[in-house]
């Protein structure tokens, strides 16, 4: 449906996707195809220095990595929204399917169609996209998903964030065990245990090399990044189920209610599970800082 016209030769440049490093670019190319409809060009490597494969599969979270980078590239690209502009993600959603993500003997080379709606601007200084997402691998549907993003100008950005001094940098509380969170790397985990039931602290390094990317990164204002929030639930997940089991997060839906600041605590919490026909769970996980929710999010996963 369109593979011809996206051969997955080279990535895009990165500054369209606010990344640093080329290894971190998952997108490969895009076109036009209507009023306000996209198809976006991907690969997930077969091997990744964060991204590692979740019981002999791609690691899911790769899907809300790319609408989120497609997210960006096409604010940029399509509707000509400013390099400086700060994003801002208020929400994001996908689901895929388990059969589609073990590893064949190439990269996944997928293609993405792309529906923007919600395309507001506010005068020069903001702008808002919400974008609806079909995935494909070989001509099949294998998810989808959703995000809705706002974009701030520099100097309304600052403006906003006048309030906040610049973050200490204090010691980062010992993370707990890399096999209880579903991790191979200690320098991965990003939760700490805490003194109450079901509930972890965030671990937030600005010095990570994969959540600390962004070439004008959340951490440099001193709020913690989207992508680190989704790997936090990740591993709540992890941890709220404690028997080291591969898990695989199918399905996920976060709202990103306020900033996360880097210089205060954020405590992810926890609901017990509830199970599905099939042996699939849903989890619910809060994160809190000062008393509010900072975000939430409603993830089903299925063990490995």
């Amino acid at each position: 449906m369109g593979q011809a016209l996206l051969a997955h030769q080279c990535t895009v440049s990165r500054q369209l996707v606010h990344r640093s490093g080329l290894g971190e670019v998952l997108l490969t190319g895009w076109r036009a195809v209507g009023t306000d409809s996209f198809l976006v060009g991907a690969q997930w490597p077969r091997a990744h220095a964060f991204y590692e494969p979740v019981a002999g599969a791609h690691d899911p979270l790769l899907t809300p990595e790319t609408i989120r980078q497609a997210g960006l590239l096409l604010a940029h690209t399509e509707y000509q929204v400013p390099l400086d502009h700060v994003p801002c993600l208020r929400e994001l959603s996908y689901d895929i399917d388990a059969a589609a993500l073990p590893f064949g003997p190439a990269p996944a080379e997928l293609l993405l169609h792309v529906v923007a709606s919600e395309v507001h601007r506010r005068g020069p200084d903001a702008f808002g996209l919400r974008l609806q997402v079909e995935v494909y691998l070989d001509d099949v549907r294998i998810g989808g998903g959703a995000a809705r993003f706002d974009w701030l100008a520099p100097g309304l950005h600052e403006r906003l964030r006048a309030h906040r001094p610049a973050p200490a940098r204090t010691a980062l509380p010992a993370p707990v065990a890399a096999s209880l969170a579903g991790r191979s790397r200690g320098c991965d985990v990003v939760l700490a245990a805490t003194e109450q039931p079901r509930q972890w602290e965030l671990r937030a390094d600005p010095a990570h090399p994969v959540l600390f990317d962004e070439h004008d990164a959340d951490g440099a204002d001193g709020c913690v990044p989207g992508q680190l929030l989704l790997e936090a639930v990740r591993q709540a997940c992890h941890c709220a189920e404690g028997d080291g089991a591969a898990l695989l997060p199918l399905s996920l839906s976060a709202r990103f209610l306020h900033h996360a600041e880097l210089d205060a605590p954020v405590r992810l919490s926890v609901t017990p599970p509830h199970g599905l026909p099939g042996g699939d769970r849903v989890l619910e996980v809060r994160a809190e800082q000062h008393g509010r929710t900072v975000a939430d999010a409603t993830v089903r996963v299925r063990r490995g």
